[in-house]
């Protein structure tokens, strides 16, 4: 029976002795940054700092820092703050947990062959869950939490138990007020396939008339124009993009 409970000790030691920290190492500082780990003080952040779990980093003005956490790269952008919550690996997933206090961060979430990954950038206002897709995440006190899925499909939650998901042209935005985020094509409000402007307009005319077209109520709209045809034929090549 003492041989038994021996086995069966090691085994668990064995099965659960492979979970560990990643590392998390900043690969490039452009500008000024730094770190506090927990009960310690302010540090100069520079390549090749690895910090552990509950380390905090601030951006200043025009710098950012690169980081690589277990094979998966996040850039914290100008003015930003964010903590390391977790960051575990086994051999069969990794975990990692990221809060955004206020500014910009961006993160590529890599597939590593069969294991699971889990790559969490959370915001008092919600959390983003990855994996394998490429993301910018913004959080800030007036405007609250955005999000875009710069490639891939981003899924988001809150607390008030509100899920969705942002792929393409698609965005995010959720205030701390509000239960629901915006319609997810918000952005696109506004926004028209081609710019008309009359004939004989140097650029920095028409430049000018876009911004200010709405203001001073002088400038000729598509439908002006269209109006104003009476008669006869016209060609219009349209390249159309999409991304």
């Amino acid at each position: 029976m003492k041989k038994t409970t021996l086995l069966m000790t090691i085994l668990s030691v064995l099965a659960f002795g492979t979970a560990g920290y990643s590392a998390v190492t900043a690969t490039a500082v452009n500008g000024y940054a730094a770190y506090i780990t927990p009960g310690g003080a302010w540090n100069v952040m520079y390549a090749g700092v690895t910090i552990p779990e509950g380390t905090l980093v601030s951006t200043g003005m025009f710098s950012s820092v690169d980081f690589n956490i277990d094979g998966h790269d996040m850039t914290v952008e100008q003015l930003t703050t964010i903590k390391i919550y977790k960051s575990l690996v086994t051999g069969e997933e990794t975990e990692s947990s990221v809060g955004l206090s206020y500014g910009s961060v961006t993160a590529k979430i890599n597939k590593i062959g069969a294991v699971k990954t889990k790559f969490n950038i959370t915001t008092p206002v919600a959390t983003s869950s990855v994996r394998g897709t490429k993301e910018r995440i913004s959080n800030g006190p007036i405007r609250g939490m955005s999000a875009q899925a710069l490639s891939g499909r981003l899924s988001l939650h809150n607390s008030r138990g509100v899920r969705t998901s942002v792929a393409g042209r698609s965005f995010f935005s959720l205030t701390g007020g509000s239960a629901r985020p915006e319609p997810l094509l918000a952005g696109e409000r506004g926004n028209s396939l081609t710019k008309v402007t009359p004939d004989g307009m140097t650029s920095e005319e028409q430049q000018a008339g876009q911004i200010y077209s709405d203001v001073i109520g002088n400038s000729e709209s598509p439908v002006d124009i269209v109006d104003q045809l009476t008669g006869g034929t016209a060609r219009v090549n349209v390249n159309l993009v999409w991304p």
